[in-house]
C-alpha cells in the first residue's frame, strides 16, 4: 500500500476526545466504533513517504493503530495541546532513521511551542548549565512555511515538502491563527473560528475533490466552526466530498450522518477515524 496515496484521517475527534472522561451520555456510551473518537489529526502517504498533519496526545495510539513504521515530514497546524503535546512520541522514528524529521508551521507556533518543548527545539539554551541525560531526545527542526513559501494566490502560499506541492493558509482561531492545508485536490481545515472570505473564493476556483472541516458542535462557538456555519462554507467551496471532523459529543455518528444524507445530499459526511481517501 506505500505506493498508493492516501490521506488517512487518524483522529477526527474534539480536544477531549470521545467519549469525553467521565460523562455518562448517550454518545460517550455508545458501542458504535465510530462514536470513539480521538484527537484531531490526519496523514498523508505519497509515493511511499509519510506526512503527518499534528501529533496531539493520542499520535501513538493512532500511528501503532495504522502501522506506521517510517515519518518523513509533519505539518502542525497550530501549537494547542490536543494538536501538539504528543510530540515526544516522534522520537522513535528519528532514532530509527537517525536523521531529523522537519516542521512545517507558522511563526506563532514555533515561537510557542519552543517555550512549551525547550528540550527539544531551543536545546543550546536549555542544556546550556546542565549535561544532556536520559533517553534520547527528539530529532526535530521547526520550519516556518509561510516564510519559506512563495504566495500562489491571495492568501496563499505554496511550498514544496518531500517535492510534493502543498499551498499553505491561514484561519482565525482564538488568540492564535491555524494552517489550512492544500494539497492537489484535497483540502483540511481544522481549529477555527472563521475563513476569510479570500480563501473561500480560491478554493471554490479549485474544483476540489475533497474537503474536511472542522464542524465541533451544533450551537455556536468562540473559536471553532459550529454545524451551521461549516455548512455554510462547505457549500460555497463547493467539494465534491465533504467531511466534518473536529466532531464533539453533539454528534452521534449513525444519526447524523443519516441527517446529513437527508439536508445536504450523499456528498457530506461526518469524518471518522481511520477513514481513508485515495488522493
Amino acid at each position: 500500500m506505500d505506493n498508493v496515496n492516501q490521506m488517512i484521517l487518524l483522529g477526527t475527534g474534539t480536544s477531549t476526545g470521545v467519549p469525553i472522561l467521565g460523562c455518562s451520555c448517550p454518545v460517550c456510551t455508545s458501542e458504535e466504533e465510530k462514536d470513539n473518537r480521538l484527537r484531531s489529526s490526519v496523514l498523508f502517504k505519497i509515493d511511499g513517504d509519510n506526512i503527518l498533519v499534528d501529533f496531539g496526545p493520542d499520535i501513538r495510539r493512532q500511528l501503532l493503530r495504522e502501522k506506521i513504521s517510517h515519518l518523513e515530514a509533519c505539518i502542525l497546524t497550530h501549537d494547542h495541546a490536543d494538536h501538539s503535546h504528543g510530540v515526544d512520541d516522534l522520537r522513535p522514528f528519528t532514532f530509527f532513521q537517525n536523521k531529523s524529521i522537519p516542521i512545517f508551521t507558522h511563526r506563532d507556533a514555533i515561537n510557542t511551542i519552543t517555550r512549551k518543548f525547550p528540550y527539544i527545539f531551543d536545546q543550546e539554551n536549555f542544556f546550556k548549565d546542565k549535561k544532556k541525560l536520559g533517553g534520547g531526545l527528539p530529532h526535530l527542526t521547526l520550519n516556518d512555511a509561510m516564510d519559506l513559501g512563495k504566495e500562489s494566490a491571495k492568501g496563499f502560499i505554496e511550498i514544496e515538502i518531500l517535492g510534493n506541492k502543498f499551498e499553505f493558509f491561514l484561519n482565525p482561531h482564538g488568540h492564535t491563527e491555524t494552517l489550512g492545508i492544500l494539497y492537489r485536490k484535497v483540502c483540511y481545515i481544522i481549529d477555527c473560528n472563521s475563513i476569510p472570505e479570500t480563501t473561500i473564493q480560491e478554493l471554490a476556483k479549485k474544483n476540489l475533490d475533497l474537503l474536511v472541516i472542522d464542524s465541533v458542535r451544533r450551537e455556536p462557538h468562540s473559536t471553532h466552526l459550529h454545524l451551521a456555519k461549516s455548512m455554510e462554507y462547505a457549500k460555497q467551496i463547493n467539494a465534491k466530498e465533504t467531511r466534518l471532523t473536529h466532531l464533539s459529543h453533539d454528534f452521534q455518528h449513525q444519526e447524523f450522518a443519516q441527517e446529513l444524507l437527508e439536508t445536504y445530499g450523499k456528498g457530506v459526511q461526518p469524518a471518522f477515524d481511520g477513514e481513508i481517501f485515495k488522493i
